[in-house]
């Protein structure tokens, strides 16, 4: 099809902004006015080619620009600048979801991952592997004390936990209650060097797009199994709030969140807010940061469309389990028509996640006795 009049003038402001851009590059040492940065940005996904009818690579990133905090913003947008090709923003794309978004609602191990090349992180994979010398482990503690906390209910329904009531109160509306994380407990915990090393990818991409969880309240593997990182939950909810069916965005009154709900037909709630009370000053509330990043992952997950895709994936896998006990399917063709294979097969991670962009081999972890740093006690 020939360009019209309208694709030229597109195509004649892209290449404009293109060199305003290098202008500006190259002229400012500090960083660029945000509004500069956005429509540079801007400019360059406006340049990017899909490869395909399926290619969500645009509207994944949208979703990030548009949701992420400022400082993740900024992050975001400096490294979308720094690309030559269509390709290294499709793999970046590719690789928020396999290491931010996926690994947030399946609560699965990620796979091995190879390294890329670094563009100034202030974290490196290494760094945070020397801290992980133990994973975290659940703790009937925490449930315990969430539950002092919380005054012994679910703080959404304010259902009493069952095992608190009385042998002969039969009036008083309760459920079995679980302790619910906020930012995964998954991503605490691993079995082996290479699971841990794919969890340090992690944390350096949720870091890279929330640098606040470092810097403002110093949140870190370790801390997967704080008070502040878990709410006491009725077991439905606990499950739909992990899978990202609603969410709690903040109000201007400090602990108190409006319920987000994403599928209404898979949630029955009266209300639509909660406050979250401190019946023990022993135990720290849910920090509103960390509630905040679970909020920020359901609006990308769902403005993205990747919510509905993990669903399927996971779906598919459960069908093809079943399937494959009785013989009835081939297991390869199924997967070559999912999109699991790049959920759980992507080689890429981000740009900056790296120490060299030639290493390729996994570091080992010194667990002797003299390095491991102790377990975390709370």
């Amino acid at each position: 099809m020939v360009p019209g009049p309208r694709d030229a003038r597109i195509v004649d402001i892209s290449h404009r902004l293109t060199k305003i851009s290098s202008f500006l590059v190259h002229t400012f040492s500090h960083p660029l006015p945000a509004i500069i940065q956005s429509l540079l940005t801007m400019d360059r996904l406006n340049r990017y080619t899909a490869r395909s009818s399926t290619d969500d690579t645009v509207r994944v990133l949208t979703a990030f620009l548009d949701f992420l905090p400022p400082e993740g913003k900024s992050h975001l947008e400096t490294d979308l600048r720094s690309f030559n090709t269509d390709e290294d923003v499709r793999i970046h794309a590719e690789s928020l979801v396999n290491h931010l978004l996926s690994p947030f609602k399946t609560l699965r191990a990620t796979p091995n991952i190879s390294i890329s090349s670094r563009l100034g992180m202030e974290d490196s994979i290494e760094n945070i592997l020397a801290e992980m010398a133990e994973p975290s482990v659940r703790q009937a503690r925490l449930k315990r004390d969430c539950l002092r906390r919380d005054g012994n209910k679910c703080v959404i329904t304010g259902f009493t936990e069952v095992s608190t009531l009385d042998r002969d109160d039969i009036t008083t509306p309760a459920e079995y209650t679980e302790c619910a994380h906020i930012i995964p407990f998954s991503l605490g915990s691993w079995k082996d060097e290479q699971e841990a090393r794919d969890k340090a990818v992690i944390w350096v991409t949720l870091n890279r797009c929330f640098p606040s969880l470092k810097q403002k309240i110093a949140f870190d593997h370790e801390s997967i199994n704080n008070d502040c990182n878990a709410i006491t939950t009725c077991a439905d909810l606990h499950r739909k709030f992990g899978n990202f069916v609603f969410a709690f965005e903040a109000t201007d009154i400090k602990h108190s969140y409006r319920i987000k709900c994403y599928r209404p037909n898979l949630l029955s709630l009266t209300q639509t807010s909660v406050t979250f009370h401190q019946h023990d000053s022993r135990y720290a509330l849910p920090a509103p940061e960390l509630l905040e990043i679970h909020a920020t992952v359901a609006r990308i997950l769902h403005a993205s469309g990747k919510a509905q895709e993990i669903d399927k994936v996971l779906r598919d896998r459960d069908e093809i389990s079943v399937l494959a006990a009785n013989g009835t399917t081939d297991i390869a063709s199924i997967l070559a028509t999912t999109s699991l294979s790049r959920l759980e097969k992507s080689q890429n991670i981000l740009p900056g996640v790296s120490l060299d962009h030639k290493a390729k081999h996994t570091t080992s972890i010194d667990r002797s006795p003299g390095k491991l740093k102790e377990n975390i006690r709370n």
